[in-house]
């Protein structure tokens, strides 16, 4: 059976997970049409993975890449009840379809960063952009034509995972 794109970009978030010297349990919750999935960390948070592998290209300042993530309304549902019983990580892989050619991100979102770029009380599908700028540090987010900073390019790898 070949791989699915779902199980190649979820590795390398999963990757990074595990990869400590701490024990951790993961579980997959669920996923449904290939580009997104949530698991159970320690029977204490839900992280949701989802993939984009069609970046654009930006024209303006040193260069850099941006990538569109739309939530359904399914996604919005799913989300606002997981939330109810223990906090929603996300991590957005910002891929390519041809893997080994050029910078691929994951942008990680805590819950507060999470709430300011997807309203989760509003029932309705909605997209978010994430903008990895040349130079920069951080992941930008616009919304609306508005920016706002998020997390830092590498803030997974320091993620304290609850319940380590």
């Amino acid at each position: 059976m070949s791989i699915k794109d779902f199980e190649l970009f979820h590795g390398v978030v999963l990757t990074r997970l595990v990869r400590s010297d701490k024990p951790l349990t993961l579980r997959m919750i669920e996923t449904h049409d290939d580009s997104w999935g949530v698991y159970k960390i320690n029977d204490e948070v839900e992280l949701f993975i989802k993939h984009s592998t069609s970046p654009r290209k930006l024209s303006r300042g040193k260069g850099g890449w941006s990538w569109v993530f739309h939530f359904s309304l399914e996604h919005i549902k799913l989300l606002k009840e997981i939330q109810t019983s223990r906090p929603v990580y996300i991590a957005l892989v910002c891929g390519r379809k041809e893997i080994k050619r050029r910078r691929m991100e994951i942008c990680f979102l805590e819950p507060d960063d999470f709430a300011k770029v997807i309203d989760l009380s509003k029932p309705e599908a909605q997209s978010v952009t994430i903008r990895y700028e040349v130079g920069k540090k951080n992941f930008r987010a616009f919304l609306n034509r508005e920016e706002i900073a998020l997390s830092s390019l590498n803030a997974i790898d320091r993620w304290q995972v609850p319940g380590n």
